[in-house]
């Protein structure tokens, strides 16, 4: 048999089997085939996304992949597999925690190896909007690297996780006003005290640009060539961020909460 004949053969064969497997898993992607295995054992609740250790009693596999798929459809994006766990006490919930730790932290995302840590406040009635942010946590750092800066990328997680509220009133009198385009993490630049207002403007800031930018999601898509901010300057029109952000705030103030 002559070499160009075996590699033919050999390309056939393989394209049976891919064909063959599809055919017996319609549902099935390519991406869950070449996801890595990880043996389930009676602490964990295993998606082909998240791995939960030490889930609670009330949280199920299906409710889990209900807000994997939501933030993925969001964001456009199929997670690699990241590891997420739940911890008994406050104690155990903030080892893992690089930064300044405030009694009122629920859930964290360590960027450095891409887990997800969920405390004790994390509760059946909030598991959706806490877990579906520290999701998208994960998602804009695999998808987006670092092009996603830190004063948006809060708001653009409470966004896709479902927080849908802004006191544009309430943020409207906070002083003194905030630089927007200089946010970070509150917690990790030990400015807890204005951890509010952080959260509140950096959503804000989305919803601003949702209505600003010609398609906001046509916005993310440039940003994976390039830092967001370049494109809010010429995609969107606005060379001043932060003068067009309180501008914009104030007038929301006049006829909304």
């Amino acid at each position: 048999m002559s070499r160009n004949l075996s590699i033919k053969l050999f390309v056939l064969i393989c394209t049976s089997l891919f064909s063959l497997l599809f055919s017996l898993f319609p549902q099935t992607s390519l991406a869950e085939f070449t996801r890595p295995y990880v043996e389930a054992n009676e602490n964990q609740l295993i998606t082909n996304s998240v791995v939960i250790n030490n889930p609670p009693s009330w949280l199920s596999q299906g409710r889990v992949q209900s807000v994997v798929d939501n933030i993925e459809r969001k964001l456009e994006w199929s997670t690699h597999r990241v590891t997420a766990t739940f911890y008994a006490s406050r104690t155990e919930l903030i080892r893992n925690f690089s930064g300044r730790a405030a009694a009122e932290i629920m859930a964290f995302t360590k960027k450095t190896d891409n887990t997800i840590h969920l405390g004790p406040k994390v509760t059946r009635a909030n598991f959706d909007l806490v877990f579906g942010h520290e999701l998208a946590h994960v998602i804009i750092f695999q998808k987006y690297k670092l092009a996603i800066p830190a004063w948006l990328n809060e708001g653009l997680c409470n966004s896709v996780a479902g927080y849908k509220e802004v006191k544009f009133k309430w943020l409207s009198r906070q002083k003194p006003r905030i630089d927007v385009s200089t946010l970070h993490h509150p917690y990790e630049i030990n400015n807890m005290e204005r951890a509010d207002v952080h959260y509140a403007a950096s959503l804000a800031a989305i919803k601003m640009l949702e209505k600003k930018c010609p398609d906001f999601k046509e916005l993310l898509n440039l940003s994976l060539n390039s830092n967001i901010d370049n494109y809010i300057k010429t995609y969107c029109q606005i060379p001043d961020v932060n003068k067009t952000f309180w501008s914009w705030i104030d007038e929301q103030a006049k006829y909304k909460y």
